[in-house]
């Protein structure tokens, strides 16, 4: 059976999802790309990626909040990374910092936008790191 090297890329921002994508191909897995959590969970219904990597704010300032709940209720072992501009839009500091904020943010890494290559391939090995 062929390893499953699909990582879904979630962001309404093209440009983003572009550059992500960039860095998961360097990375030497393949992307699937949406804009939207219904299209995302439209996929996951008969397809299970490796890892998904969503911005919060898609068509709405939380969809991506209850994308990653969906997610985690269907495949309680796909690791999540969010990389998201919500703190900045909003005011609001979001993270995993507590027991608190990992049992409702249902992701497992959660990054500001603007990442570098570098801090996104570390946050990726670490969470295959954690699951094995």
């Amino acid at each position: 059976m062929e390893e499953n090297k699909n990582i879904i890329i979630v962001d309404k921002d093209q440009t983003h999802r572009e550059l992500l994508e960039s860095y998961v191909k360097t990375m030497g897995f393949n992307s699937i790309l949406f804009e939207t959590s219904s299209e995302t969970l439209e996929y996951i219904e008969e397809n299970k990626p490796m890892l998904v990597i969503s911005e919060i704010m898609l068509e709405r300032k939380d969809s991506g909040f209850y994308l990653c709940y969906s997610i985690k209720e269907k495949y309680p072992d796909v690791p999540i990374i969010i990389v998201s501009s919500i703190s900045n839009e909003t005011g609001i500091r979001f993270g995993l910092n507590t027991k608190e904020e990992k049992e409702w943010i249902k992701a497992d890494v959660f990054l500001d936008k603007n990442i570098r290559f570098e801090q996104l391939q570390r946050s990726i090995n670490q969470v295959f790191k954690n699951r094995s």
